[in-house]
């Protein structure tokens, strides 16, 4: 049986939603962010979001302030009509800090990184977007030594149009160097 890209995203979002057959609890991690855009190619982004310490279990707090490039594309015009500059931008740079804590007095190690990226953009058949990050971390964390950590994630995603909303489903794969 061949599914057309709707009936594929449809199938892709209900398996994603099942819970695995080893998976015990379910978590909530909420997130917040801010976009204040200066002008069409730059903007500030605020993120504030509680998780959960994977080696402790305690919950955390994250912070991070960034600044936004969206570049133009000089070699495929057509990308330039895009709604959304940073969509339409297939080559993106964020530069920034990210500050981690406990959020219980006491708890965990705070953490602050300093954050590079450069990610990229490709249009793909059937209205697949492809985008590869980048990623530089600076990590300070009190206690141990500097370290630094190399981050790259392939996303595949695709916008999606519901009577008048757009959502965007996505997955992705992440792997890093520590």
């Amino acid at each position: 049986m061949i599914l057309r890209p709707k009936q594929a995203l449809a199938a892709l979002i209900f398996a994603s939603v099942l819970p695995a057959g080893a998976q015990t609890q379910r978590q909530f991690w909420p997130e917040v962010k801010v976009f204040v855009s200066v002008n069409e190619a730059v903007r500030f982004i605020s993120k504030a979001s509680m998780n959960r310490d994977r080696d402790t279990s305690s919950r955390e707090g994250t912070f991070g302030y960034f600044l936004d490039v969206a570049m133009k594309p000089v070699f495929r015009r057509k990308l330039r009509e895009r709604e959304d500059v940073f969509r339409r931008r297939f080559l993106t740079f964020r530069g920034g800090v990210q500050y981690t804590t406990g959020l219980v007095p006491g708890d965990a190690r705070p953490e602050k990184r300093g954050i590079i990226e450069f990610t990229g953009r490709y249009p793909l058949p059937a209205q697949f977007v492809a985008t590869d990050r980048n990623r530089g971390e600076f990590r300070f964390i009190r206690g141990q030594a500097f370290s630094a950590r190399y981050r790259n994630r392939l996303q595949l995603e695709r916008d999606e149009k519901i009577g008048r909303f757009i959502i965007t489903p996505y997955g992705y794969a992440e792997v890093f160097y520590d």
